[in-house]
């Protein structure tokens, strides 16, 4: 029961640091759009008095890094899950079979409650009007 313990304090911790790793994949979440890239530009553009070249330019750069962006936040997502899913086989490798299939209950109505989690907060965001 102890090793089960500590498997569980270790799995925490890996994917706690594998979050830290990655603490910039939060803000990395905002979706960049044409519009938004128009509207960031058009801001630049009369805050700063960009001539169009400049604006065009700014454009572009804003496009490649919110692709930079997103592909890091692609790339810690992908870490996050394969530390889990690591620690998850290790974890089970020293349960019962019974354990197991409680094991596998468990994180699958963890699972749920984040997908519910998540619909709500898209449902809040879509009555906001955002």
């Amino acid at each position: 029961m102890k090793r089960v313990i500590l498997l569980t304090v270790a799995l925490l911790f890996a994917a706690t640091m594998a979050y830290a790793e990655c603490s910039n994949c939060k803000g990395a979440k905002a979706k960049m759009n044409e519009g938004s890239v128009q509207e960031k530009a058009a801001k630049m553009t009369e805050r700063l008095g960009l001539t169009q070249e400049q604006a065009d330019e700014v454009k572009a750069l804003i496009t490649e890094k919110a692709e930079k962006k997103k592909a890091v936040m692609e790339e810690c997502r992908a870490k996050k899950e394969s530390i889990a899913e690591e620690y998850s086989a290790k974890i089970k490798a020293l349960l019962t079979d019974d354990q197991k299939v409680k094991y596998d209950e468990w994180k699958a109505e963890k699972e749920e409650a984040v997908q519910e989690r998540k619909a709500m907060k898209k449902e809040k965001m879509m009555k906001k009007g955002r």
